[in-house]
């Protein structure tokens, strides 16, 4: 088995960002999906993840995964160029005070 190593950083925000957000180029829409199914996630994470070496969610048991994704707390917003995903974002608001 082949060892990759991996560092992780973290990014803190104290304040929102003071620049406005400009308008998406044409084909291109964010969608926040309501109550993402685990087949559909596990798709987009293979698809988009896989070349980042990422396999931490592949590996959760269904329910727990499901626990995760469709928790009242936690937003997944899909980018999307001409109706294909191609990136996502997944804010989770579980601990108080804290977006990870």
């Amino acid at each position: 088995m082949s060892i990759i190593k991996t560092k992780t950083t973290y990014l803190e925000m104290f304040s929102p960002p003071q620049f406005e957000v400009g308008v998406l180029q044409t084909g291109l829409k964010v969608t926040l999906l309501p109550l993402p199914s685990v087949e559909f996630y596990r798709r987009l994470y293979r698809v988009l993840r896989s070349k980042f070496h990422w396999t931490d969610r592949l590996l959760k048991l269904e329910e727990d995964l499901r626990a995760i994704i469709q928790d009242d707390l936690v937003d997944i917003f899909v980018l999307y160029a001409n109706q294909e995903p191609i990136g996502y974002s997944e804010l989770d608001r579980r601990v108080c005070n804290e977006i990870d």
